[in-house]
């Protein structure tokens, strides 16, 4: 029996989670031929893991506004939680994402959809299962997974991980996360606030890649809310005792151990690129990822690779999506780009939110010698007064002459400020723009512009423009 006809496509992505669906969507719109491979679930995931843990990280900040109101603990109190319940909503919310990226409405967008594991034939070829797929351009995106090999000595005790945590019952009275991912801190908060008694080991500092100055605020809080976090922790040894699981660890010369009834593990994600033979497509990979260079294209340069399983990229699903609208428009119209990692927002959902874009204050001195920085407390802002949001503020970068280097915010909703500071960053707009906007009130818009006003203050003591009013009060 003969072999059938290979399909042929513009483009072929493989790995179907945010940063593939929105290369293939993207693609598809300008009409090209897109075949998209999966062989797991489609959406990734931003369906398995970061929707669910948005939603009970929601019905939490709901509950925690409502303690925080009635002044009782973030524990405990009228507002205690139904871990259950909020685990029915989080797994409700994340199926109806689902739909968006359903394989119905792909194919109905135009592309065509393979639920079948992909390996390389060559650099112009792959099999997907049974059937050959010859294409004009690749785009990896097949994402990343837990890395669970730190719990191999969890015999019969299965290690949690954000996309089986929704399962439980209800929440461990005692909790071990074993973090490094970002998310850790998230758990760890979320987790506390729902009743349990958690301890967070992080192989290095509890956070990196923000300001030191917005990550203490966040660490107070959650000592605050009775998180045990210890940082630059190496784990020597898990295992089942008849009292728990025992994880013995170490920080630097001192040896401590740690009993929980359950272990989460939240530790940094490994790409997703095994069984791709991406040797016979001559495409670089270690096993920190897929090798790219600036413009996202691997050592061959019909294929790319973004997202997660791209060696040495941010790791959001924001970034994913980013990389993918660049690589299609190189892809289709090869128009040549370069990423900047700086430019792509930092976001920590803790409570509270830690935002930030551009340069951080260390790295700006080190690069000018006119580094100048603002700042402006929520407790300044009415609204934040009126929500009991008034702990943070917004931390502005910028030189002497008002160009904006970077931004960083901490506070609640300092996610959804952000994109002011990234859009006037990458549009190389001034503090004066900033300054000449009119945000409505009450919101906590003003505490940017608050921010830049500020840049405004050495004007108001300059004697020139002093003996300047002082001549126009003369003329009446």
């Amino acid at each position: 029996m003969s072999e059938p006809s290979p399909i042929i496509v513009d483009l072929c992505v493989i790995g179907a989670g945010a940063a593939g669906i929105a290369a293939a969507t993207t693609a598809a719109a300008f009409g090209v031929s897109v075949a998209l491979v999966e062989k797991g679930a489609m959406g990734g995931g931003r369906i398995s893991a970061d929707i669910p843990l948005a939603a009970l990280r929601a019905t939490m900040q709901r509950l925690t506004l409502i303690n925080e109101a009635a002044g009782v603990s973030v524990a405990g109190g009228p507002g205690q939680a139904d871990f259950a319940a909020a685990a029915a909503r989080a797994k409700a919310v994340a199926a109806l994402a689902a739909r968006d990226d359903s394989e119905e409405r792909l194919t109905a967008m135009g592309v065509r959809v393979m639920r079948e594991p992909a390996r390389f034939i060559d650099d112009r070829t792959i099999r997907a299962g049974a059937t050959t797929i010859r294409a004009r351009r690749f785009i990896l995106a097949t994402g990343s997974a837990p890395d669970l090999s730190i719990a191999q000595g969890l015999a019969g005790a299965e290690p949690l991980t954000v996309e089986t945590m929704l399962d439980l019952p209800q929440p461990p009275q005692r909790l071990l996360i074993l973090g490094g991912d970002p998310s850790a801190l998230e758990l760890a908060q979320l987790f506390r606030r729902f009743g349990s008694d958690v301890r967070l080991l992080t192989p290095r500092s509890p956070i990196e890649d923000h300001d030191p100055e917005m990550t203490r605020i966040v660490l107070q809080r959650l000592l605050h809310d009775g998180v045990r976090v210890t940082g630059h922790a190496r784990v020597e040894s898990i295992g089942q005792t008849e009292g728990g699981i025992s994880t013995r660890f170490s920080t630097g010369p001192l040896r401590d151990a740690a009993v929980a009834d359950r272990v989460l593990i939240a530790t940094e994600r490994r790409p997703r690129i095994d069984g791709l033979d991406l040797a016979k497509a001559g495409v670089a990979f270690d096993r920190s990822g897929v090798t790219v260079d600036a413009g996202l294209r691997t050592s061959s340069r019909r294929i790319y690779a973004i997202g997660d399983c791209a060696a040495g990229q941010p790791r959001s699903v924001h970034a994913a999506i980013h990389h993918a609208r660049l690589v299609v428009r190189s892809a289709l119209f090869r128009l040549p780009f370069r990423i900047d990692a700086s430019m792509i927002p930092r976001f920590l959902s803790c409570d509270p939110e830690i935002a930030a874009c551009g340069l951080m204050e260390d790295d700006a001195r080190r690069m000018r010698s006119d580094v100048v920085t603002l700042r402006w407390p929520f407790a300044e802002n009415d609204r934040a007064r009126a929500d009991n949001m008034s702990e943070g503020h917004v931390k502005i970068v910028a030189t002497r002459r008002g160009r904006i280097l970077g931004a960083a915010l901490v506070g609640r909703g300092a996610g959804d400020m952000l994109p002011l500071w990234s859009f006037a960053i990458t549009t190389r707009r001034r503090l004066s723009d900033i300054a000449g906007l009119v945000a409505p009130y009450p919101t906590l818009s003003e505490i940017s512009t608050r921010a830049a006003i500020g840049a405004l203050a050495p004007l108001t003591r300059s004697p020139q423009l002093r003996r300047v009013i002082a001549l126009l009060r003369r003329l009446g």
